[in-house]
């Protein structure tokens, strides 16, 4: 059984002996283990999972020359696979053909005796820093800053990992960059990704390159922006302004996003849900978001964000015109039993579609030992990727409690109830995670 394995090697690493070092000192080991069920159930089917997670440190980059860090999941689905792909429940995990599935998040090894290196990693790992996160089995090295500029290099190069599709023959990925920091409060960042892998018709190889500016004005503004280019056409260009005033808890952010040309089929590390998704097309997207203390128990956080695409003709399933204003207000000992509440009201706007929404949640602290929170929301439009289709007006309703949340092993359940127009289903979630 998936869990006797990682009880044994929790066991294993929360052994009082440990490993220890020439000197004499204990190894470090420390992570978690979660164990979460899951059971969902409409008027005509039902489903129930069980899920095991495992996360592992070990060593001290502080101390040691090599250190480790491993995440793996495994997923049991205890009502196995007989209802099939026409079921309302069948997930991407259950294309296996095996009610058993194991995935491992990342696996590395970090070597910290190499002078000048800031990192030394082989194995499994997530980079998020270039311009497409790169999920891989390889190497990735990363030199310290140097030089009057406070320049960094890095290069990495592996095997691409897919989610649910293991290798592909002939895939590969792996890039470069530069970074620099010329002037006070500034960064710029230039990449190269090279991504390929083969495909029924041939083989897919792109080039993705990326230039980031980051830049901080005073004390209390950040720009930021990041232009790719794949291939010999311009991809997106993404903007980012965020303004803390020095005085109050005043926060101002604004975002805007634009997707330049057409994204058809292209390696899988750079588009891997094309063969669910098909080509997006150009769009630009709009966001603005402000949140502040009103009194010392009232918050507000209020936005709006906007979504255009470029061509009427083009927009689809999953690219979609819409308008959202939203505005949340939150009262903290105000209300009586200690309760606190938070409202949010939103406005949605699109081509088939003008409404006005109200999400509510009331929460309570009981003596440090529970949390408790019971609220509703609503979604004009919701992406349901699973089984590749869209649903629209959902509104949720769910109730959370979470038993010693600041323990070394904190409960949590949940209960939703989603309605749509096409069916209600139910949401019961229970899990428990130990930290040690």
């Amino acid at each position: 059984m998936p869990g006797a394995l990682l009880l044994s090697a929790i066991q294993l690493a929360a052994s009082p002996q440990g490993a220890q070092d020439p000197q004499g000192r204990a190894f470090s080991i420390h992570g978690s283990f979660g164990l979460r069920y899951r059971a969902r159930w409409n008027g005509n089917t039902s489903d129930q999972d069980l899920a095991e997670s495992l996360t592992l440190e070990l060593g001290d980059a502080a101390h040691d020359a090599l250190t480790a860090s491993i995440s793996a999941e495994a997923r049991q689905d205890i009502d196995g696979l007989a209802l099939g792909s026409n079921s309302t429940y069948y997930e991407l995990e259950d294309t296996h053909g095996d009610a058993f599935d194991g995935q491992l998040y990342h696996a590395y090894v970090d070597v910290h005796a190499a002078s000048g290196w800031e990192t030394l990693r082989l194995g499994r790992q997530t980079i998020v820093d270039t311009p497409e996160t790169a999920w891989i089995d390889g190497l990735r090295a990363e030199t310290r800053e140097f030089g009057g500029a406070r320049t960094r290099l890095g290069a990495y190069a592996g095997v691409p990992v897919q989610r649910y599709g293991g290798y592909t023959d002939g895939a590969a990925v792996y890039g470069a960059f530069a970074e620099v920091r010329p002037w006070s409060g500034g960064r710029v960042r230039g990449d190269w990704l090279h991504a390929e892998d083969d495909v029924r018709l041939g083989t897919l190889s792109d080039d993705l390159f990326g230039v980031g500016l980051w830049q901080s004005l005073w004390t209390n503004l950040r720009l930021d922006g990041q232009y790719t280019r794949l291939e010999e056409l311009d991809r997106d260009l993404r903007l980012r302004a965020s303004w803390m005033a020095s005085d109050s808890d005043l926060v101002l952010s604004a975002t805007w996003y634009r997707l330049l040309e057409p994204q058809g089929q292209l390696a899988v590390p750079l588009d891997p849900f094309y063969a669910t998704l098909h080509t997006l097309e150009p769009y630009e997207q709009f966001g603005l978001q402000v949140s502040k203390s009103l009194t010392r128990h009232l918050q507000l956080q209020a936005g709006y964000d906007a979504r255009r695409v470029e061509q009427a003709e083009d927009v689809g399933a999953f690219n979609r015109d819409f308008d959202r204003g939203y505005a949340t207000l939150t009262a903290t000992g105000l209300l009586p039993a200690a309760l606190d509440l938070s409202l949010t009201g939103e406005i949605w706007d699109s081509e088939q579609n003008d409404l006005r929404t109200l999400g509510a949640e009331l929460a309570r602290c009981f003596a440090e030992r529970l949390e408790a929170s019971l609220g509703t929301y609503y979604s004009l439009y919701e992406y349901d990727l699973f089984q590749a289709r869209e649903l629209d007006h959902v509104r949720v309703w769910y109730l959370r409690l979470l038993f010693d949340r600041s323990a070394t092993m904190p409960l949590e359940l949940r209960y939703t109830f989603e309605d749509n127009p096409s069916d209600s289903y139910h949401d019961l979630r229970m899990g428990a995670t130990w930290h040690f």
